[in-house]
């Protein structure tokens, strides 16, 4: 219990830090029966990758955060060893490349490999075998912004193991971290996955559909991508807006410079499922919502920003 309370308020900490707009939401379906590893073993140095892909409408649209959901239902703390985030250009509706831990620039638009904890991303514990990863990009990227123009992009999240005298063939259902799909089975092209070294000796050495593996599988990967769009609000403008107490139990209030008003707002919860919540006179009545992580959109006469608060 120590040991959840603490990750919990590690990511309190690591998602208040910064306000955002959601770009990409894809529920998860929370199905632990249909999902295919997307891990690296640093014990037998292969790995097994998926993928699945997003769009941007803006150019110059900072990308700050992914979250991916997910679990690993054997030992987390003792096999878990890091975290590496691959980005890649669209090509013919697939990623424009494959993992490649060896030489990670090779391909990808953008490789992060070994990532640190704590800073680079964080781990939600949500009971029992689900652990999700949110990860910060610009840490991620030595403090850079990661900037993309409006077009298509894949990310693949891997976690990775190392499983000393266990047999991989046999125990990576459970050793080995798996991406939940997504209830929303209808946004962009189908999730992929790749098996580069044929580890399985099944042939998937390029990428191939989810479902090309098990028809039960998902189309689409359980994620939230955010950042904000460099051309839009102003940072001045989204530094004097802010919203209070966060943790909050009952109500929140949103605090606006003056000049600014809002039109509409929205909640999200942390897998990016709307959240029913009523606002009056700039008090948000939060009550109704589940505790943990949210998101509240905030539609402004001077754009849109997102911020985060947690429900206590």
């Amino acid at each position: 219990m120590k040991k959840l309370t603490l990750l919990l308020l590690a990511l309190t900490a690591f998602l208040t830090a910064k306000s955002q707009q959601v770009f990409h939401s894809q529920p998860s379906n929370n199905d632990d029966e249909s999902i295919l590893p997307s891990s690296y073993s640093n014990w037998e140095d292969w790995g097994a990758y998926q993928a699945d892909d997003f769009t941007l409408t803006e150019n110059q649209t900072q990308i700050s955060e992914i979250t991916v959901f997910g679990l690993q239902d054997y030992i987390f703390s003792v096999y878990f060893q890091g975290l590496d985030v691959y980005i890649f250009n669209n090509a013919n509706n697939i990623p424009d490349g494959l993992p490649t831990p060896e030489n990670p620039q090779s391909n990808a638009l953008y490789a992060f490999t070994d990532l640190n904890n704590g800073s680079d991303y964080a781990i939600t514990s949500l009971g029992g075998d689900l652990y999700d990863f949110t990860i910060d990009l610009t840490s991620a990227n030595n403090g850079n912004d990661v900037i993309l123009d409006a077009g298509t992009y894949w990310v693949s999240v891997v976690p990775r193991f190392s499983y000393s005298g266990a047999s991989i063939t046999s125990t990576y259902p459970v050793i080995f971290w798996r991406w939940f799909g997504s209830s929303n089975q209808n946004d962009g092209y189908d999730a992929v996955f790749v098996d580069p070294t044929n580890h399985f000796e099944q042939g998937l050495t390029d990428w191939v559909p989810v479902y090309s593996v098990n028809s039960d599988l998902s189309s689409t990967l359980a994620m939230v991508i955010s950042g904000d769009n460099v051309s839009s609000v102003s940072s001045a403008v989204k530094e004097l807006i802010s919203i209070y107490p966060s943790p909050s139990s009952d109500f929140l209030n949103i605090n606006l410079p003056k000049g600014i008003s809002v039109s509409k707002v929205e909640v999200f919860d942390a897998q990016g499922k709307t959240q029913q919540a009523s606002m009056n006179n700039n008090t948000l009545d939060i009550q109704s919502l589940a505790t943990g992580v949210h998101f509240l959109r905030i539609q402004t006469n001077s754009g849109i920003i997102t911020k985060k608060f947690v429900k206590k």
